[in-house]
């Protein structure tokens, strides 16, 4: 632009459409930097400041250019929350799909770990209930944080009675 050009509706809005698309890529990278997203919430972010196309040719230009996959992002995000927040793999997909991730990925990731229910449910048990377990209401507790985690009622009742057994 220079002093004294002549701008039509068009050509201003065009600049204006162009400005946002800048800064929402800078905006987008930003938010890249502080972790993975997946393309669904690259969006949402964007969209609280930008208008919504401007938020969407954003996130498919990213995907273009392999800043955003939300394949990697459901197998990373899969591992994490089954193995580190030592979740069921059936909940950690209810909550990848939460977070943007096709439910049918989700659940492929998910199973794709070679998770043992049992086996998380003792360590959640040994990191959080482990003396505590001769308590009914402890014992309650622990069913009940388990539940919300995912796991299925059989195997929860299979690994206290291990510990049951254990303790008598």
């Amino acid at each position: 632009l220079k002093v004294g050009t002549e701008l039509d509706e068009d050509k201003l809005l065009n600049l204006v459409n162009e400005s946002h698309f800048a800064r929402a890529k800078r905006r987008a990278l930003w938010y890249l930097e502080r972790g993975d997203l997946s393309k669904k919430q690259l969006i949402e972010k964007l969209s609280r400041a930008f208008p919504k196309e401007i938020a969407e040719r954003v996130a498919e230009r990213f995907i273009e250019l392999s800043l955003i996959d939300d394949e990697r992002y459901a197998a990373r995000l899969a591992e994490r929350l089954v193995f580190d927040k030592k979740m069921s793999p059936k909940y950690a997909a209810f909550l990848m799909a939460n977070k943007g991730i096709d439910r049918a990925t989700a659940q492929s990731f998910t199973e794709n770990l070679e998770a043992d229910s049992l086996a998380l449910i003792r360590e959640i048990i040994e990191r959080r209930y482990k003396n505590r377990l001769n308590d009914e209401k402890e014992i309650n507790r622990a069913i009940g944080y388990l539940s919300r985690r995912g796991f299925e009622f059989s195997d929860i009742k299979k690994v206290l009675r291990e510990y049951n057994d254990r303790e008598s």
